[in-house]
């Protein structure tokens, strides 16, 4: 029998997923097609999309009605062309239901590619859960980001037999280089990174990853306080610098920084932070600035938000901190032990360097072929 033609259908290629649609075309011949040329309001403009060596296609037009995309471009190519399974990830609000339409017609299998593990509730998502919890039962296999986004979707109604887990990688190699001490020195010194030491953060400027709650927590600390720096772009600049002038909190947010830039102001942080908080329209995915920082070797401390702790990346006391959202006394406690105790620093560190080893991309492409192979026999015993 020979391979099933695959089909990836989902928004753009980011500089982090690239690497994976690389190997998914290697491996399993697939193709792409692209529905967004990467202006989401939660991708930051200065990353831009990214080529790769996959055969791929950006179909981003059509008629507007609101929020809603009339992609009939899409719905083209979807009929045009020959296939066997449709990957479609979560992302499209018409995009979704008009993938999971055009697999059907075509009698080829579908698997859900989701990272979803809350519902958002916003009045359009609301009106549109019952088709999502359609969508989680009758699609052939779906693909989670982790354990987290798992439970979620067994809970919303999939058959837990049909549900892969391909916990979420960055490029290990890249953010894991060896990184000097010239350059650690130089970002510090940059940063104006005093005695207190440097606690990193790698997020938009928004309010779903609870910057505010940090300043907070740093606020409260006593003695020499840490300089915080924060990698990002976004509307809340201003607030955070007089918040933190308010809090007599030193904070530097370097802005346009590209990935190749980053390792650098990983291995210069004494800890790495993640405080999202939970939103009615968001509930961080996974976090991939904890695969990065724990390819560093630096400690993280995460909110229980984020998924890369809810998916056992970051797991509390063994391969870093995890503390409760929005509650900065908290975090402020877990900094001030990270920073105190540089012993436990350092074993955190190195318990979440050997951990994010074993999440890659090729972790992740067995998942999706394990789905695939599913999705396919599930498809073949329906006819």
């Amino acid at each position: 029998m020979s391979a099933p033609r695959l089909l990836v259908v989902t928004n753009f290629a980011s500089h982090y997923r690239a690497p994976l649609f690389e190997r998914l075309h290697e491996r399993l011949g697939a193709e792409f097609i692209f529905f967004s040329r990467g202006g989401e309001g939660y991708w930051q403009p200065h990353l831009g999309t990214t080529r790769g060596a996959f055969p791929a296609k950006t179909v981003a037009d059509g008629p507007h009605l609101g929020k809603l995309r009339f992609n009939t471009q899409l719905w083209q190519e979807l009929n045009a062309r020959p296939y066997d399974v449709v990957v479609k990830c979560m992302n499209g609000r018409l995009e979704l239901p008009m993938a999971y339409a055009a697999a059907r017609r075509k009698g080829a299998a579908f698997v859900l590619w989701t990272g979803m593990w809350m519902h958002p509730r916003s009045a359009f998502h609301t009106v549109s859960r019952p088709f999502t919890r359609w969508i989680y039962r009758h699609s052939d296999a779906i693909v989670t980001y982790g354990s987290h986004v798992s439970r979620f979707v067994v809970g919303e109604g999939a058959n837990a037999r049909k549900v892969f887990e391909a916990d979420n990688a960055t490029n290990n190699q890249a953010f894991g280089r060896q990184v000097s001490g010239d350059e650690i020195g130089r970002v510090r010194s940059e940063c104006g990174v005093g005695s207190g030491g440097m606690v990193l953060a790698v997020s938009r400027l928004v309010p779903e990853k609870g910057l505010d709650v940090l300043l907070d927590a740093v606020g409260a600390l006593p003695g020499a306080r840490p300089t915080i720096v924060v990698v990002g772009t976004g509307p809340l600049e201003n607030h955070l610098k007089h918040r933190a002038q308010e809090l007599g909190v030193s904070i530097v947010i370097v802005s346009g920084l590209q990935p190749a830039e980053m390792p650098p102001y990983y291995a210069a942080a004494d800890v790495f932070v993640m405080p999202s908080v939970t939103t009615r329209t968001f509930k961080e995915p996974w976090g991939l600035a904890c695969n990065e920082a724990m390819l560093q070797g630096v400690p993280v401390i995460a909110t229980d938000a984020v998924g890369a702790a809810a998916g056992g990346l970051v797991e509390n006391g063994v391969t870093g901190l995890v503390v409760p959202e929005r509650d900065s006394m908290a975090l402020g406690t877990a900094l001030a032990t990270v920073l105190r105790d540089r012993a436990l620093a350092r074993r955190l560190g190195d318990e979440g360097k050997a951990r994010v080893a074993k999440v890659d991309y090729d972790n992740m492409v067995r998942a999706f072929e394990d789905a695939i192979a599913y999705a396919v026999e599930h498809r073949a015993g329906r006819r």
